[in-house]
Formats: C-alpha cells, sequence, structure tokens
C-alpha cells in the first residue's frame, strides 16, 4: 500500500498518519562536472558516474477522527521526523528495500493543525538498499551474485556494506575478483619471503577502506589494489584465492557480506 510507510523505526500509523501522494524520483541526480568557456557556446559535460542525495517528497495526511489529538502530538510527529541520524526510510509497497533519509527541510506546524495534511522532504542517500544483508561462504574460489542495479564498492554512499573476511589467511596469499586488472580486484597478504606477517583471519573493509588482521592493521602487509580492493558489480561476480603466483585454488575459507543497492 503506497500510503503506508516507516521512518526511524515507527510506521506512519503509530500516529494515524498516511502519505497520500509521494514523489520518488527513478533516479539520483547525477553529480555534474562542467565546464564553460567564454565565447564559446555550451559546456564541456565531463562524465561521472557519482550521484548526489535523492529527494523523495510525500504529503502526509492526518486519518484520525480527533483533531485534538492531532494538536496534542505534533510535536511528538515533529521529533519523530527529526532524527538527527539518517534513518531507515520503508514504503509498504516496497518493503523489501529501504532508504537511508534524514528530513532537513523546515516542516509547517501550524499548517498541519490547521489542515491535518503536511508535506514533507526526505533527504535520501541516492540509493535504495536491500533489507536482507547477504552473507556468502566461498572455499577456494567460485561465484558472488549481487541482485542489486548498483556496483558496491569504496566509493559507495554511507550505509553501504561490503567486507571481505578470509579466514586464518597463510602468507603470500593473493586474491583475485573477477579476474583482477592492474587498477582494481586484485591484491595479496604478505609476500615470498616474509615471515613476520601476523596470523589470523584478514578482514577487508571496502566501503570503509579498513583492513586488519587479528587485531592489528593489516595494510603494512598487503600489496596489489589496496586503495580500491575491488568492486561487486551488478549480476555474478568471480572471486579465487592462491598462493604468489600459483594458479591453483588454495582451500581458504572467505565469507563476503554486502547490501545490495538499487537506483
Amino acid at each position: 500500500m503506497i500510503g503506508a510507510f516507516s521512518f526511524n523505526g515507527i510506521h506512519a500509523s503509530a500516529f494515524n498518519l498516511v502519505c497520500r501522494s509521494v514523489i520518488r524520483p527513478l533516479l539520483p541526480p547525477v553529480k555534474t562536472r562542467r565546464v564553460e568557456l567564454s565565447g564559446v557556446s555550451g559546456a564541456y559535460d565531463y562524465p561521472s558516474s557519482e550521484y548526489d542525495l535523492r529527494q523523495i517528497t510525500m504529503r502526509i495526511i492526518y486519518i484520525g477522527e480527533n483533531y485534538y489529538e492531532l494538536r496534542s502530538r505534533a510535536r511528538e510527529i515533529a521529533a519523530w521526523l527529526a532524527a538527527e541520524d539518517f534513518s531507515k526510510l520503508i514504503m509498504d509497497d516496497e518493503n523489501d528495500k529501504y532508504y537511508l533519509a534524514k528530513v532537513t527541510s523546515e516542516l509547517d506546524l501550524s499548517h498541519f493543525w490547521e489542515s491535518g495534511a503536511i508535506d514533507v522532504i526526505f533527504d535520501c542517500q541516492p540509493f535504495a538498499y536491500s533489507m536482507n544483508a547477504q552473507n556468502v561462504i566461498i572455499t577456494g574460489s567460485g561465484i558472488i551474485t549481487n541482485p542489486g542495479t548498483r556496483k558496491i564498492g569504496n566509493t559507495s554512499p554511507p550505509g553501504s556494506v561490503l567486507t571481505l573476511t578470509c579466514m586464518s589467511v597463510p602468507n603470500n596469499t593473493r586474491i583475485l575478483v573477477n579476474g583482477g586488472t592492474p587498477n582494481v580486484g586484485y591484491f595479496i597478504y604478505g609476500n615470498e619471503t616474509s615471515v613476520t606477517t601476523p596470523a589470523g583471519d584478514l578482514i577487508v573493509d571496502v566501503t570503509n577502506m579498513k583492513a586488519t588482521i587479528g587485531d592489528q592493521n593489516a595494510y603494512p602487509y598487503l600489496g596489489g589494489n589496496i586503495d580500491r580492493f575491488f568492486d561487486l558489480q551488478p549480476g555474478n561476480n568471480t572471486i579465487a584465492a592462491f598462493v604468489g603466483g600459483t594458479t591453483t585454488p588454495l582451500n581458504l575459507q572467505m565469507r563476503v557480506e554486502y547490501i545490495p543497492m538499487w537506483y
């Protein structure tokens, strides 16, 4: 039902509210990079794959019979909408996804008291997130399926999740995602001659650009594409672990945790 939603952990029905109309753009706005030159018509456009915040506008209607209740609870409703941090906005007509949203525009309390209706603008992170976080275990090599339509990586917006855990990783372990390239999808732990690499589980948090081994910072022991690690593209992605330059996958257990995203 389009008229029902929850925000910040509370369903609108708790306040006798529904959404009468919603403006929900199909795509978030692209971050544009343009240069205008004097004496030249138009502008030079630099293509961008990154996006600005998406605005979702709702007309919220009070459907209770007692307007005295509305007047007494209006400030509670305002407090509910005035979450300090980005919070989950879930539409009942698409309840397998959520937006990370925040209300920053002014709320006209007097108009709400008089008419029982108010327009609320939610500033949202650009993409919709899956309600179901994915957790995939792979030994040696395998396939990771991203059902979303947006890649996940180190440039993903706040709230994104992409973490790789390599269990009891040995020295000189090479990880390839989607075959690896000179720019992304390839990194190595330790090297052929090192005898000082710590033992334990290597955890690579791609979206927050952190890497730990046990309770230590793992960056000093990593090589390869450690400025990006890897991206998880929409659809099927391959991952494989090897020792050094060998071509037979290592019997290494890997866990990949991620939250799919949609435009």
